[in-house]
């Protein structure tokens, strides 16, 4: 099982034991995750790479394909951990 919020992840055995635990350091970066509002430098930089494309048909700084992949496998992280079970992904 994986315990995950925006400043840290801990990984635990199947009997709720601690394994590993990682955390995001202090520092601000134009990568920071402990960002909970949502609106950084990153987010901005993301709407405009999408927005540029669709206006200007500039390219993508990823996939569409992949971008929907990662929010789909966000959504069925949050769902797995509002119903408190695990999702196996084949």
């Amino acid at each position: 099982m994986i315990y995950l919020d925006r400043g840290r992840y801990v990984l635990m055995d199947l009997n709720g034991k601690a394994i590993k635990t990682e955390k995001e350091g202090s520092f601000k970066a134009a990568n920071d995750t402990n960002d909970s509002i949502g609106f950084d430098m990153l987010t901005v930089n993301h709407m405009r790479n999408l927005v540029d494309a669709i206006v200007k048909g500039d390219k993508l700084n990823s996939p569409i394909y992949d971008v929907g992949i990662s929010a789909q496998l966000c959504h069925l992280g949050n769902i797995a951990q509002d119903v408190k079970e695990s999702i196996k992904i084949i």
